[in-house]
């Protein structure tokens, strides 16, 4: 009797889970779909961080199609000019610039597509 309870169990935690990761789960609208933003949400960068003499940036990719990361860097309050243009199945980059101390960099990550190009949100880091 105890082991039909524990499959009875088992069934139920099994058909509940299989219940929830076939649901749809926030789904993406068809008018959010377009050319310039295919999968709906552009990538993220989440971290900058100093280590050693390199600046570590680190990026969610949300996109599904996309062919490689250009990764763009601004200091102070120049201009945003490329510094490197890697494979998109790589979520982190070190910036290996000689900066000065004190120094104000921000980046922003734009995934590549065949057909469309996506900008993350810009961060800010203080290089000391």
């Amino acid at each position: 009797m105890k082991k039909n309870k524990v499959v009875i169990i088992l069934f139920i935690l099994i058909a509940a889970f299989l219940f929830w990761a076939c649901s749809e789960k926030d789904p993406i609208g068809i008018e959010q779909l377009t050319l310039t933003n295919p999968d709906g949400n552009p990538p993220v960068l989440t971290n900058l961080q100093v280590v050693g003499d390199s600046v570590l940036i680190e990026w969610v990719d949300n996109a599904t199609f996309d062919s490689e990361f250009n990764i763009y860097r601004k200091i102070e309050a120049g201009s945003f000019s490329q510094i490197a243009a890697i494979d998109s199945m790589y979520y982190e980059y070190y910036d290996t610039y000689d900066f000065e101390d004190s120094t104000n960099a921000t980046y922003y990550i734009e995934t590549i597509g065949p057909d469309f190009t996506q900008q993350s949100n810009q961060v800010e880091i203080l290089i000391d």
